[in-house]
């Protein structure tokens, strides 16, 4: 017989994520194989296992007091910029670190910008851009957000 939490693990696996969980529209996510963008990082590694939904979904969750903690700073610092997540478009890979962590790093690409781009088919990089463009760096074992940076302007 399972331990309770096992029994709890199993319920999740069969059932899906819980209502009111973070996900993201399917249309607007391409999951890529790491490109230079992510593997200079000393120490992360390509991953075997692949992202799932539930992956996507933990992050997501992950990155809405980013960006909550980021639009405040601009109104309250006088700034026109604002990240509204929903007219993002979104690229992820999987990785581990030395420590066997999942770290997963997400691309997102403003909706304007992704129409002129093939973001589905490769990684999207571009220097300054503002907030149309951001990144993030995801520790999904820890459950921690190392790193969140929007693009500068020039």
């Amino acid at each position: 017989m399972l331990p309770l939490s096992g029994l709890m693990l199993v319920a999740l696996c069969a059932f899906g994520p819980a209502p009111g969980g973070c996900p993201v529209d399917p249309s607007k996510l391409v999951v890529l194989p790491p490109g230079d963008q992510v593997t200079w990082r000393q120490g992360l590694s390509t991953s075997e296992y692949p992202l799932a939904q539930s992956d996507i979904e933990a992050t997501e969750c992950l990155l809405l007091p980013q960006v909550e903690g980021w639009n405040k700073e601009m109104i309250e610092g006088g700034s026109g910029e604002h990240i509204d997540l929903l007219d993002y478009f979104r690229q992820y890979c999987v990785l581990r670190d030395g420590e066997g962590h999942r770290i997963v790093f997400l691309n997102a690409i403003c909706a304007p910008a992704a129409t002129k781009a093939p973001w589905q088919q490769g990684w999207i990089e571009v220097e300054d851009g503002g907030s149309c463009y951001f990144q993030a760096l995801f520790d999904l074992t820890s459950g921690r957000v190392l790193e969140f940076n929007v693009n500068g302007e020039a």
